[in-house]
């Protein structure tokens, strides 16, 4: 018979200063053994401060803080099944009135296994944090911190051993993150003015994904399915948007943008395949495909450029290197065989057109225009 350790702080601390609307709102309901429990809410004007605990394991040594201070309608709910969970919710100068407008925040919490999450709401208004998360064997932990207006995060974990990190701020940025597999890691940061938005889908094991963007209504979409693929991404320009896929092994994406309006795709579906994107110019695509052993990159510093390459090694080996610095240039590589090496550098051409193609052992192609 396990030794019951009922020591549940069960804690409401409410205080409320004058509010204009509802005062503030605390439920705690435990059932089961060594639970902890804390709420304190301080509304100050425009109080409608909620917070809900719910701790739901006959046999778990779950943890849950929430703390709520000024000016309005924050919200926070956390349910907790399992063992050793652990959740930690803090919401400070968050929500509050202008004019007849509701400004509010929300926190919703739940957790089932061994999992860890923490969140934290500072200046600003609207913000909106959900964590899910849950698997056989847990040890997922989640971190969000947010502060500026109009700040969302998502993270959804239910394998084993995850870990995401959201640091939010500035205006208007959205961000989530599907982690179904084991043992990945997502770190983002968003600093923007506003309108940016990144998603995040690990399905594999040992993925690690590296993302931050600090420009204006800027886009990624990241994908991993596979064992060990990294992706990094860095966003500091406006109206970009990076695409990356990998199902492979071992595979290395890196983009980075800094331009306007450039578009960057990248896909990876075999062993040890690396690719590299630099954008800072204007309205440039660039697409890399890659299936296994081959090496990548494309740079684009002029405006209305385009850029394709596409290895299939067959074996690996493949190599190529695109560089545009001028306006309306495009390059097209496609190489499928072993060992094969293609070089393209187009500078202050404003018209250059380059297309390499190599099938074979071998082969080595140069352009430079």
């Amino acid at each position: 018979m396990k030794s019951k350790l009922f020591a549940s702080t069960a804690l409401a601390l409410v205080l409320s200063a004058g509010a204009a609307f509802a005062g503030p709102t605390a439920t705690i309901t435990d059932a089961g053994d060594s639970n902890v429990s804390t709420v304190t809410q301080n509304a100050g004007v425009s109080a409608a401060t909620d917070a809900t605990i719910t701790q739901r394991d006959a046999s778990s040594v779950n943890q849950a803080y929430i703390t709520q201070a000024g000016a309005g309608e924050n919200n926070g709910t956390i349910d907790q099944a399992g063992a050793a969970n652990y959740a930690n919710v803090s919401q400070d100068d968050v929500g509050g009135s202008v004019g007849s407008v509701s400004l509010s925040s929300t926190v919703d919490v739940k957790q089932d296994g061994n999992d860890i999450a923490n969140v934290t709401q500072g200046g600003g208004h609207h913000h909106d944090a959900l964590i899910t998360q849950g698997g056989a064997a847990g040890s997922n932990r989640a971190d969000v911190s947010q502060n500026g207006n109009n700040i969302y995060a998502y993270i959804d974990q239910v394998g084993d051993g995850n870990y995401a990190n959201f640091n939010q701020s500035g205006s208007s940025v959205a961000a989530s993150a599907w982690q179904s597999g084991s043992l990945n890691q997502a770190y983002v940061t968003q600093t923007g003015a506003g309108f940016e938005y990144l998603e995040v889908t690990q399905a594999g094991t040992a993925g690690l994904v590296s993302a931050s963007q600090g420009g204006d209504m800027d886009s990624v979409f990241l994908y991993q399915s596979g064992e060990a693929n990294t992706i990094n991404v860095a966003q500091t320009g406006n109206f970009d948007t990076a695409s990356v896929s990998q199902t492979g092994k071992q595979d290395l994406a890196s983009v980075t943008q800094s331009g306007l309006s450039n578009s960057a795709t990248v896909t990876q579906t075999g062993l040890v395949d690396s690719a590299t994107v630099t954008q800072s110019g204007a309205s440039n695509t660039a697409t890399i495909t890659q299936d296994g052993g081959e090496l990548a990159s494309i740079s684009q510093s002029g405006s209305n450029g385009m850029a394709t390459v596409s290895q299939a090694g067959l074996g690996g080996g493949n190599v190529a290197y695109v560089t545009q610095s001028a306006s309306n240039v495009n390059a097209t590589v496609l190489q499928p065989g072993a060992t094969n090496l293609a070089s393209v550098n187009q500078l202050n051409n404003a018209f250059a057109v380059a297309n390499i193609t190599q099938s074979g052992v071998g082969g080595t192609a140069t352009i430079n225009q």
